[in-house]
Order: C-alpha cells, then structure tokens, then sequence
C-alpha cells in the first residue's frame, strides 16, 4: 500500500506535465514620442516577468517583449495567445507600455495610476520579459510584480524602479530617484553623486547602494530589524524632523518623523533608506 500511496501524486503531477501546452514570442517595436520635450518620461508596467534597460544614442524606444504563454490545454492556449497583448501608447512627452488581457484592469492619467490583476479570470499562465533601448534623456519609470527583477545597466538618465516579489539591480547608473520592492534586495553603483531627494524601500530584503567617494548628502535610515552600515565619514548626526501635520482652531498637532539622519560631506540631497527585515548598506566605489 505504501507503495501504491507514494505513485499516484507522481502520476498526476507527470500528466499535467504531459498535457500543459506553451507558446512563446518575440514582440519588437520602435516606438516614438509625439511631442519635443526636455522632460520625456518612459513608463513600464509589467506584470509577470523582468524588464531590463539599457541605453543607446537614438531618439526611440526600442522594445523587444518575450511572451511565453502555458495552457492546461489546447482550448486555453488558444485563448492566451488571442487576449495577451503587449500594449504600446504615445501621449505627448511621454510613452506607456502595459501589459493588456480579461485579468487585468489597468489605468493611468497623469500621476493617477490603478493597475489591478486577478488571475481567476483567465485559464493560463503568462510571463512577459521586456528589454528596452532607451534615450538617456529619458525618465525611465519602470514596474514588475513577480516573476522577474528589474535590470538596469550604464544608463544615466534619472530612473524610478518598483519591484514587488524580485529584485532591483541597477549598475553604473546616474540619478536614481527611487527604488523599491517588497520581497528582493536592491542594489545600485552610481557614477553621479545624487542631485535630488531620493527614497529606497523593501521590506524583506537588504539595500546596497555604492556612491562615487566625494559624496555628499543627507542620509536617512529607519528599520524595524535591520542595520546601517557606512564607510564614509559622518561629519554630523542631525536632529529628528518634528512635522506638523494638521491643526484645529487654536491647537496645533505635531509628529516625530522617525528617521535616523546623518550629514556626510557636506551635505545635500536627502535620501532615505526603510526596510523591515533587512540591512542597508551605504558605500563608496
């Protein structure tokens, strides 16, 4: 009986193994803003898989999408291969890319975004990985949620990076004006010291972040179990900021901020590094 107990979980797994279907494609686009602009933004909305950027001396954006679609069977990999889009929109100074099918209710206008995915409504699985030429005078905001990290390499233009289950890897970049994910560590080597406020955030993972060595700004740290670590020279540890965050007739409400702020160098932009479970690291090159 024993024997009979441990066979019957193998056979299943085997047949669905056996019956699963995939499809898979290459997606490539050249994509164009409609209008001039010094302040061209690239936004990146991901779902399932990774996104990677990489710089280059045109005008465009260059996009080449992976799609790999599985279905149980036959029926519902028909169906993911005709609802699966990578979907492509030029506005003015700016260019959105998203991923588009039943599952998914997506919107954005402006700073107003809502981007809502439930995988009950469909019957198969997806995962998208996208890289991307980008000008260097282009903001790249960029997002994933599972299956993927995102990836960024030599590009120095100013970038925003949102992770959820991966991580955020950005290597010789210029101005990172925020990082974060939830389960994944960030890591980034910048070329610049930083010329505007910057936030880095996860919750379960650790943040390294590696700055030329004439670094100068005010560093921020707040964690629930995790350490700060720094090899530069703190010239001063600077007061707690009190906030007033509303008032009432004649009273006035107050808080603490919460966050442990040192001054390295001489001073300047303010970033901020949180986690909850994990260590932040602050290093030169």
């Amino acid at each position: 009986m024993k024997f009979y107990h441990l066979l019957i979980p193998f056979l299943s797994v085997s047949t669905l193994a056996l019956y699963a279907q995939k499809h898979t494609e290459t997606i490539s686009r050249k994509l164009t803003f409609t209008n001039e602009s010094s302040n061209y933004v690239l936004f990146v909305e991901n779902i399932n898989g990774a996104v990677e950027i990489s710089p280059y001396s045109g005008n465009e954006i260059l996009l080449e999408a992976n799609l790999e679609i599985i279905g149980e069977d036959a029926t519902a990999l028909a169906q993911g291969k005709k609802e699966l889009e990578v979907i492509s929109r030029a506005k003015k100074d700016s260019i959105l890319i998203f991923i588009s099918c039943p599952a998914i209710s997506y919107y954005r206008y402006d700073s107003r975004r809502n981007y809502n995915f439930d995988s009950r409504k469909i019957d198969y699985d997806f995962k998208v990985d996208m890289h991307l030429k980008v000008p260097e005078n282009v903001l790249s905001d960029v997002s994933t949620i599972n299956n993927g990290d995102i990836v960024i390499n030599n590009y120095k233009g100013a970038i925003k990076a949102a992770n959820v289950n991966g991580n955020v890897l950005l290597t010789d970049v210029g101005e990172v004006v925020k990082a974060t994910t939830v389960n994944g560590d960030i890591e980034v080597i910048t070329s610049n010291n930083p010329s505007a406020n910057a936030n880095f955030n996860t919750i379960n993972g650790d943040i390294k972040v590696h700055y030329p060595n004439n670094l100068g700004a005010k560093i921020g740290f707040k964690s629930f179990n995790g350490k700060f670590y720094t090899d530069f020279k703190v010239v001063e540890r600077l007061p707690v900021k009190v906030i007033k965050t509303k008032s009432h007739e004649n009273e006035n409400i107050y808080k603490l901020e919460g966050y442990t702020t040192i001054k390295i160098g001489e001073g300047g932009p303010e970033i901020r590094f949180e986690t909850f479970n994990g260590d932040v690291y602050v290093s030169s090159k």
